[in-house]
């Protein structure tokens, strides 16, 4: 088994420093921040993810996996030295890499000769250029992109649909692919800056493909077609297949918005126009303006009209609210003077530091109370097992407009509440 360094605890990073553990090998992952270090190694960790709290104790109990906030201890003997740091956006599209360059300076410093350094952080094409080029050639540099989803990303790492191993040195390309011996998946090897854009295309594709359907969604509101039809259409069809094809309030979090941004602006760049990729924007956008509008239409305005909210997470399972559009829809409501009452079983803490002008609410009883309209923004188990005539006879109002098309229209009309969603046929009393 491997000696590896994981530099980052954020999401990323723990979630592969737990994985590696699992797979017997020797890892350290670094955290700098003395206060996020500190509830890890109590057992509190800063990110929510199914299972991970569970194999963190597990590993960091057999000695596999242990936290450090000191580099230089971290990587002596490593023989693999995995970036897992942020690569946020910057106000322009391009993506901050100063935490990459970072790292790389500290590696310079502090590595053992022969360390191979993989670049776990998404990152625009040709970053492992410029890591390389800081380094001089003493360490090799390995481009490893990661595709975990949120809610299942330790999933993902064991069940993975393929590896990708960028490397313009086989030898160490080989020794990353080895690391993951004992996963079954298809290794799929080729040049670095080939991997650092695939991890882009991927994701933008994801987006593009959902902006499409939601597309769908509004001509199907406007032409009297429903949704879930035309949807089932598309999802039988070998050629498109059923993923990404759910319609709702738009695609947000820490890697879509982010990553097609990026690419946008790695097009620029280039001097190539990314037309599909400023379409995808748009149209996601105006899923939000249509929840607005119709909102604005049902209530005759939305000045002084107290609006509830059942979610905040950019998707069910998660405590983020990175790029959620349940926020962003909440404050654009709250800009037309209405009054938002948010709730979420797991992102509360979050949402206040991302939006503290929507009014938090932990039970959703309290929330539905005296409301003259309901919106399901994330598609949590539990709001599905809410007792929807309790909630017709708190509201004031009866209007339900549900955002991720999740629920059972005529269950609810039948209690006496108004249904509304994106593209499925509006059905009321």
């Amino acid at each position: 088994m491997s000696a590896i360094t994981v530099i980052g605890a954020g999401y990323v990073g723990l979630v592969i420093s737990a994985c590696f553990a699992s797979l017997g090998h020797n890892v350290r992952c670094v955290e700098p921040d003395d206060r996020r270090l500190g509830r890890i190694l109590e057992g509190q960790l800063p990110i929510h993810e199914p299972g991970l709290d569970d194999l963190v104790g597990e590993t960091s109990g057999n000695g596999t996996l242990q936290f450090t906030g000191v580099i230089e201890e971290s990587l002596d003997g490593s023989e693999f030295a995995f970036m897992a740091v942020p690569t946020p956006s910057m106000p322009d599209g391009s993506s901050d890499l100063s935490a990459v360059m970072s790292v790389a300076d500290q590696l310079k410093q502090h590595a053992d000769d022969g360390t191979v350094v993989v670049i776990k952080s998404t990152v625009p094409v040709g970053t492992g250029d410029s890591v390389a080029s800081i380094l001089g050639g003493r360490l090799p540099v390995v481009s490893n992109p990661e595709f975990l989803r949120e809610g299942t990303a330790i999933k993902e790492f064991m069940e993975p649909d393929r590896i990708v191993i960028g490397a313009d040195d086989d030898k160490a390309g080989s020794a990353v692919a080895g690391l993951y011996n004992g996963i079954s998946s298809e290794v799929i090897t080729t040049d670095r800056r080939s991997a650092e854009l695939a991890k882009y295309a991927s994701n933008a594709y994801l987006a593009v493909r959902l902006s499409f359907i939601n597309e769908i969604a509004l001509l199907s509101q406007a032409t009297n077609a429903d949704i879930d039809s035309v949807t089932r259409v598309l999802a039988t069809d070998h050629r498109i297949g059923p993923h990404y094809l759910k319609t709702g309030i738009g695609w947000g979090g820490s890697c879509l918005p982010k990553d097609v941004s990026a690419l946008e602006h790695s097009g620029k760049t280039a001097g190539v126009e990314t037309h599909m990729l400023k379409a995808a924007k748009v149209a996601n956008a105006a899923q939000i303006e249509f929840l607005v509008s119709t909102l604005k239409t049902q209530l005759g305005g939305l000045s002084g009209k107290v609006i509830g909210m059942l979610g905040t997470a950019f998707k069910a399972g998660t405590d983020d609210v990175r790029e959620s559009p349940a926020i962003a829809a909440a404050v654009r409501l709250v800009q037309e003077g209405a009054e938002v009452r948010v709730h979420d079983p797991l992102a509360l803490e979050r949402t206040a530091l991302a939006a503290p002008e929507l009014h938090r609410v932990n039970d959703v009883e309290k929330l539905t109370f005296g409301v003259d309209a309901l919106i399901l923004s994330t598609d949590c188990p539990e709001y599905r097992a809410i007792d929807w005539n309790r909630v017709s006879q708190s509201m004031k109002g009866n209007f339900i407009f549900d955002a991720r098309n999740a629920l059972d229209a005529q269950a609810l009309n039948s209690v006496g509440l108004q249904y509304a969603a994106y593209g499925r046929r509006l059905r009321s009393n």
